[in-house]
């Protein structure tokens, strides 16, 4: 949970529409803190940073699987797992 006390979720896509209907949705709609990542190449190190509750990852990201790499770095991490 954020400072804010309000829970954080990561959203990782490169779907800049998705992204804001999720900003739209969980954030203004439902009181969540969202935080979107469109870049797959910071993505680990950013939620390493920001610690959320809950991550919604695309895994299929510039027509290549890499949101399976993004999710085995963050599960072999001992702070994200």
């Amino acid at each position: 949970m954020s400072d804010s006390g309000k829970q954080r979720i990561v959203a990782i896509n490169d779907d800049t529409a998705f992204l804001q209907l999720l900003e739209e949705l969980l954030g203004e709609m439902e009181g969540f803190e969202v935080h979107t990542i469109k870049q797959w190449d910071t993505a680990y190190e950013l939620v390493r940073d920001l610690q959320p509750d809950l991550i919604i990852l695309d895994v299929v990201m510039a027509q290549e699987e890499r949101g399976w790499n993004i999710l085995e770095l963050l599960t072999l991490d001992p702070r994200t797992s």
